[in-house]
């Protein structure tokens, strides 16, 4: 929970944030970071989503040939979570979007590119943490997105009362967004350390019952912020709060910078698994769609149709 009791001043927060440019990244800890942003912190207030059940997220990895098991479409195995904005390296997270096209961005998917896109739906609700849901830090991303039509929740009652500190709350917005070059990553341990300290709090509902955040859902970094990233920890898998819907092979084909689009092929299907084993489709036919659009499938025993969003239906190659 957050201790609102011992709030820094301002001139207490300018010395920590003095203190915290200065860290020396190769040196200090992810843990370390933490620690030193949880004083900070605790002048923020916190806004979360209570998602309902039936949220539909989607996972995307490049994969060269068609996955054959359940556990190639979750979180990777220790040996390959590598560090990423929210999670250390060796930590298995389920990085997902409610929007498709997101993955192409944040996979910087190439042309020729194999990809397996997983879709996954809540069996209960989500409570989510969010960050990086400021205008300037949207604006600064390079996205055209109004922050007043993006819902983001509301703060629990808990933080209501507690003391609004909008600049303070940019600067872990921004701290938290910031581009990562490869030859950076230690910039990962900034990023990681304050997504722990969102999506790790204690909420107290309402009802004085208590609940853990489930997981925290931020702007795209590498969509410019025009859509949102989810991070859910591996429990949120292990436990069945999301739930395995579909699964998709597709390539992709061409991208068109000038109208922010991605053309791919869809190369086969499933909804099944049969012990844990992917029961693909098979599928005689490929389909050519663009990510800029909303298809829905038809999938029977031994029949396979596309449909666009007027429910026309997609013809398949020649």
């Amino acid at each position: 929970m957050r201790n609102y009791e011992n709030v820094l001043t301002t001139e207490q927060f300018e010395a920590y944030q003095e203190k915290f440019f200065a860290l020396d990244l190769d040196i200090t800890t992810s843990e370390e970071i933490q620690s030193y942003c949880g004083k900070m912190l605790d002048a923020c207030k916190m806004t979360v989503a209570i998602k309902t059940p039936i949220q539909t997220f989607y996972r995307g990895i490049i994969w060269k040939d068609r996955p054959s098991h359940y556990n190639h479409l979750i979180y990777p195995p220790v040996e390959k979570a590598k560090v990423n904005r929210a999670s250390e390296e060796g930590e298995q997270c389920f990085y997902c979007s409610d929007v498709k096209k997101t993955l192409f961005y944040e996979l910087g998917a190439q042309v020729g590119d194999k990809i397996v896109v997983s879709s996954w739906r809540s069996i209960a609700p989500l409570i989510l943490s969010s960050i990086g849901y400021s205008q300037s830090n949207l604006t600064e991303l390079g996205g055209t997105r109004e922050l007043d039509i993006i819902p983001l929740g509301q703060p629990l009652p808990e933080y209501e009362e507690a003391p609004k500190f909008p600049e303070r709350e940019e600067f872990f917005c921004r701290q938290f967004c910031q581009l990562v070059p490869r030859e950076n990553e230690n910039l990962y341990k900034i990023t990681t350390a304050i997504a722990r300290l969102y999506y790790g709090d204690e909420l107290r509902m309402p009802d004085q019952s208590e609940y853990k955040v489930h997981g925290l859902y931020y702007p795209s970094v590498k969509s410019k912020g025009n859509q949102d990233s989810y991070m859910f920890p591996k429990a949120v898998i292990d436990t069945g709060i999301l739930e395995f819907d579909s699964v998709e092979y597709i390539e992709l084909i061409k991208t068109d910078d000038a109208n922010d689009e991605y053309i791919y092929k869809i190369l086969d299907y499933s909804e099944l698994l049969n012990k844990g084993f992917i029961k693909w489709k098979n599928l005689q036919n490929v389909w050519t769609l663009n990510a800029n659009r909303q298809y829905y499938y038809n999938s029977g025993d031994e029949t396979f149709s596309i449909y666009d969003e007027e429910m026309e239906e997609v013809q398949p190659d020649i």
